[in-house]
């Protein structure tokens, strides 16, 4: 209810040997007027509906959000504790009574737990609801503030496996996390289970006709990493890389 997003859609290269798509976004002033109060009730009336098996597109939407588009996620709790019960959206801005009303059963039928939310649950349910705006692009896998901004990853393990997942900006702050345990529980929310501590990339092999199509390492600031910047280039170009599961090479510094 006090969360929206700016969204920073970025290739990197964290601690472990896997390229990411990077997102993060935050809150704005314009979205934290907004009454979210009627739209969790909307959301609780649409659930209750669609549980007693009745018409959900007759559930009245608040009028002061008609004609309104925003991405967003709806999240569902149980008890006073806040436990997760579901917790799904969508980044493509779209009609918002139909995304809330779409999103609003999807985030019910959430796959991570063993089954649909429940007509006798809904006593104990909590709702949230988080329209995601300003999106726009980061600098490095680090250029977030906990507490502030949500983050999303998307990227393909070693053999071809797409993964991705999504926090929302309150996420790490509930947990107690910082940057980097927050980006390694992401990483592991998107299904990704290989080691991911104590790895680091540490040679790339780069067609020399690539490197001079990029333009090198052609650095526009001081505050950026030209390794970063030169294969999130590489990739924009249509240049993926290859984890090589075996070692190509020795590198021997001889004594002076």
């Amino acid at each position: 209810m006090k969360n929206s997003f700016k969204d920073l859609s970025f290739y990197i290269v964290l601690i472990i040997v896997i390229l990411f798509t990077f997102s993060m976004f935050s809150g704005t002033a314009v979205v934290k007027e907004l009454n979210y109060s009627k739209l969790c009730q909307y959301c609780f009336q649409v659930l209750e509906t669609y549980l007693h098996g009745k018409d959900i597109s007759q559930v009245p939407f608040p009028s002061e959000f008609k004609g309104k588009s925003y991405p967003l996620f709806v999240t569902w709790t149980t008890g006073k504790e806040k436990e997760l019960r579901g917790c799904i959206g969508t980044f493509k801005e779209d009609n918002l009574e139909k995304n809330l009303r779409d999103y609003t059963i999807i985030s019910s039928k959430d796959s991570r737990f063993p089954h649909p939310i429940m007509l006798d649950e809904l006593p104990n349910l909590n709702c949230e609801v988080s329209l995601l705006v300003n999106f726009e692009q980061a600098k490095n896998p680090y250029d977030w503030e906990v507490g502030k901004h949500g983050i999303d990853i998307k990227f393909k393990d070693e053999e071809g496996i797409f993964h991705s997942a999504t926090y929302l900006p309150e996420v790490a702050e509930e947990q107690g996390w910082d940057q980097k345990t927050t980006l390694k529980h992401l990483v592991r929310k998107a299904r990704y289970y290989d080691k991911i501590d104590n790895i680091l990339v540490l040679t790339a092999l780069i067609k020399k006709q690539d490197f001079l199509k990029v333009k090198g390492f052609e650095i526009k600031g001081k505050d950026i990493f030209e390794d970063w910047y030169l294969w999130l280039k590489m990739m924009k170009a249509g240049m993926y890389p290859v984890r090589m599961s075996f070692l190509g090479f020795w590198y021997r510094q001889k004594k002076r």
